[in-house]
């Protein structure tokens, strides 16, 4: 089963989670990415990596509620609401190969944080041995942790 191997918060992401009683959704993006069998072959570059992003987007969709944001070009947000508040929150899975687009996720997801459309924003990216072993090497956690640095994440 695939685990998370690290979390990231940049610029209070983790209070605004629990003071905007976001918990429940990312308990869900954490269902999302944990609850399932995923077979990986052991060899560099020996498995697709569009296959694991249809599955992510299989297992959003199976959620139910978790829309694709064509306003702000997100993969995917959801929103509730808490004491008469909507609160939301948008997700980027970046599998894709191109490490370049993980900084256009980033400063997509704080675009639509600026502008009113999502209160928190996640992307998802594999972890560093996963990573090697998918096609074209997608971006890994590693790679995200200095782009978002690059990006200047932490003032956002």
């Amino acid at each position: 089963m695939p685990q998370i191997v690290e979390e990231v918060y940049y610029g209070g992401a983790k209070s605004f989670i629990r003071r905007l009683g976001l918990t429940p959704l990312v308990d869900e993006i954490n269902a999302a990415l944990t609850g399932f069998h995923l077979l990986v072959g052991e060899r560099a570059h020996g498995n697709s990596r569009a296959a694991v992003r249809m599955l992510l987007h299989e297992r959003f969709d199976k959620l139910g509620g978790w829309t694709k944001a064509a306003s702000t070009g997100i993969d995917r947000t959801k929103c509730r609401t808490v004491n008469d508040t909507r609160v939301c929150v948008g997700v980027e899975a970046r599998v894709p190969a191109r490490g370049s687009l993980l900084v256009v996720d980033m400063l997509r997801l704080r675009s639509a944080f600026r502008d009113g459309h999502i209160d928190v924003g996640i992307v998802i990216v594999p972890g560093d041995r996963l990573s090697r072993l998918l096609s074209d090497r997608p971006p890994s956690i590693s790679d995200a942790r200095k782009h978002a640095n690059a990006a200047r994440l932490e003032d956002s």
